[in-house]
C-alpha cells in the first residue's frame, strides 16, 4: 500500500472513529483540564490558573501555546484527537511493513480499539504518550538511533510509565548488529531531554525526583478505593477491546524466534507495561492504551502467520474480522456512557466567574474556562489534615468553587468527613454565594470575597 492510500485509509478510520464519540461535545475530564490549566500557568509565568508538580511537561507546554493562541480547549483536543488517530494509522501501517506484515487487513483488525476512539479527543496525555512511542520504534527500525531516543524520552516527559519504552528499545537493539553503538545513541538520545528535566526540576522544587514521588504518593492513595480491581483486570478488558489479541503470544514467540528487532521491542514494551499497570492497585480502563497498538501489531504477525501456515476458508476470516468490527462497535458505544455530554450552564459559570485574586477549588475543571489564579484544595491528596490547613487560609482567598461531590473521604474515615463539612459550613461565613450551579447529580456553588465586584 502506498503512502498516498495509507494517508487516506488512516485519515478516513480517523474521521469515523471520532464521528461516534465527538459529537455531541462530551464533558471534559479531570485530567485534561489539569493539563490545560498547567500550560496556562507555564505560559503565563504563573500568574493564572493551576500547577500540579505530579505532572510530566510535554502537554502543558503544548496546550500553553494553545492558549496563547486563543483556540478553545474543546476545539484543540477533537483537532489534537484527530491529529494522533491519523499519525497512529500512518505509524501502525508503515511498522507493520517494516517488520514484514504483508495482510494489512490483519493489521487493521488488530489494531482497531474503541479505547483509542474514547481517549485522543479527551485532552489525556495516553494517547499522545502511545503515539510518540510508536514514532520512536519507527525511527528506531529507521536506524535514527539517537532520534529514537529523543523520542522516547519525550513520550516518557508526556506520561511517566512510558519510560519503559527505552527499555523495549534496548531490548530490540540487542537482537540487532551493532548493540553496544545503537544502546549508546538510544541512551544519548533519551538522556538529553530526561536531564534536562531533572535539573529544572532540582532548580523549581529542590528535588529532581519530586514529581515521581508525589505521583507515587498519589497514584498509591488517592481515592484508591474507587480504582481496586483483580489482577486479570487488564487482560479480561483487552480482550473485550479485541478477540485478535490472544494471537499476541504468536506474534511474539515469531518476533524472538526471527531476532526481529521492532518486533522484539513492541513485545516487551507492550509485557512490562501490562506488567507494571497490572502490579499497582490503581486500575483504569484508560491506561490501556499505553500498551494495546503494541500487543496489536504483534498480534497482527500472528495472525498473519496463522492465516499462512492454517489457510482458513474465507468465510472464517469474515466471520472473525465481523466479530471484531462488531466488539469496537460495541466498546465505542459502552464506552460512551462513562462520560457525560458536554454541561453548557456549568461552562458558562465558569467563563462568567471574574476575580481578582487567588481562587480555592475543589476540581480542576474551571481551569478550562476561568483564567483566575487556582490554589487546589484537593491536591496531593485531600485529608482531614489538607481540609483543616484550607480551612484556617481561608481568610487569604478571594473566591471559592466548590463541588458537593468532590473531596471525597475513605468510607471508614469520620474525621475527614468531619473535617470537609466543617470547611463546606465555613463557606457562607466568610463569602457571598455567586452563583449555584446543577450538574449531573452534582452542585455547584460559587463564591467571592464580599469586597470583590463582577459577575
Amino acid at each position: 500500500m502506498s503512502l498516498h492510500r495509507h494517508l487516506v485509509v488512516a485519515l478516513l478510520l480517523s474521521l469515523v472513529a471520532l464521528g461516534f464519540f465527538v459529537f455531541p461535545f462530551r464533558q471534559p475530564v479531570w485530567d485534561a483540564a489539569v493539563y490545560w490549566g498547567a500550560g496556562k500557568f507555564l505560559l503565563s509565568g504563573g500568574t493564572a490558573s493551576l500547577w500540579e508538580p505530579l505532572r510530566p511537561p510535554v502537554l502543558p507546554v503544548v496546550f500553553g501555546l494553545f492558549w496563547l493562541s486563543g483556540l478553545p480547549p474543546l476545539l484543540v483536543f477533537i483537532v489534537l484527537g484527530l491529529a494522533l488517530i491519523l499519525g497512529f494509522w500512518l505509524l501502525v501501517f508503515d511498522l507493520g511493513k517494516l517488520m514484514g506484515i504483508g495482510d494489512r487487513t490483519s493489521l487493521l483488525l488488530a489494531a482497531l480499539s474503541p479505547l483509542l476512539v474514547l481517549s485522543a479527543p479527551r485532552g489525556l496525555s495516553e494517547v499522545p504518550s502511545m503515539v510518540l512511542a510508536l514514532l520512536s520504534f519507527w525511527l528506531f527500525a529507521k536506524s535514527r538511533y539517537f532520534f529514537s531516543g529523543i523520542v522516547a524520552a519525550m513520550a516518557f516527559l508526556t506520561k511517566f510509565p512510558m519510560g519503559i519504552v527505552i527499555v523495549g528499545l534496548f531490548v530490540g537493539a540487542l537482537s540487532g548488529k551493532n548493540r553496544l553503538k545503537t544502546i549508546f545513541a538510544q541512551s544519548c538520545g533519551f538522556a538529553l531531554p530526561v536531564v534536562i528535566f531533572l535539573g529544572v526540576n532540582h532548580f523549581v522544587y529542590g528535588s529532581a525526583f519530586l514529581p515521581f514521588i508525589e505521583g507515587n504518593e498519589v497514584i498509591a492513595e488517592s481515592g484508591i478505593w474507587l480504582y481496586l480491581q483483580g489482577p486479570f483486570f487488564y487482560l479480561v478488558e483487552a480482550l473485550k477491546e479485541n478477540v485478535l489479541l490472544l494471537l499476541f503470544p504468536v506474534g511474539a514467540a515469531l518476533a524472538f524466534w526471527r531476532r526481529d528487532r521492532i518486533g522484539v521491542a513492541l513485545t516487551v514494551t507492550g509485557l512490562l507495561s501490562l506488567a507494571y499497570f497490572t502490579s499497582i492497585d490503581h486500575k483504569e480502563i484508560r491506561f490501556m492504551v499505553l500498551f494495546l497498538p503494541m500487543c496489536a501489531i504483534v498480534a497482527a504477525q500472528g495472525a498473519q502467520f496463522c492465516i499462512v501456515r492454517l489457510r482458513p476458508h474465507r468465510y472464517v476470516l469474515m466471520f472473525i474480522a465481523l466479530v471484531v468490527i462488531c466488539q469496537v462497535i460495541y466498546g465505542v458505544r459502552s464506552y460512551s456512557y462513562y462520560d457525560a455530554p458536554l454541561d453548557r450552564d456549568l461552562m458558562a459559570a465558569d467563563s462568567g466567574y471574574s476575580v481578582d485574586g487567588v481562587v480555592l477549588v475543589s476540581n480542576p475543571r474551571p481551569a478550562l474556562w476561568c483564567d483566575a489564579r487556582l490554589d487546589l484544595l484537593y491536591y496531593p491528596i485531600y485529608d482531614a489534615e489538607v481540609s483543616d490547613h484550607h480551612l484556617g487560609d481561608l481568610p487569604s482567598f478571594n473566591g471559592v468553587i466548590i463541588s458537593d461531590c468532590d473531596l471525597v473521604c475513605p468510607p471508614e474515615d469520620d474525621v475527614c468527613g468531619k473535617a470537609k463539612q466543617r470547611l463546606l459550613d465555613a463557606m457562607p461565613l466568610s463569602f457571598k454565594e455567586s452563583a449555584t450551579v446543577k450538574s449531573g447529580g452534582c452542585v455547584w456553588h460559587y463564591f467571592k470575597d464580599r469586597g470583590t465586584s463582577g459577575s
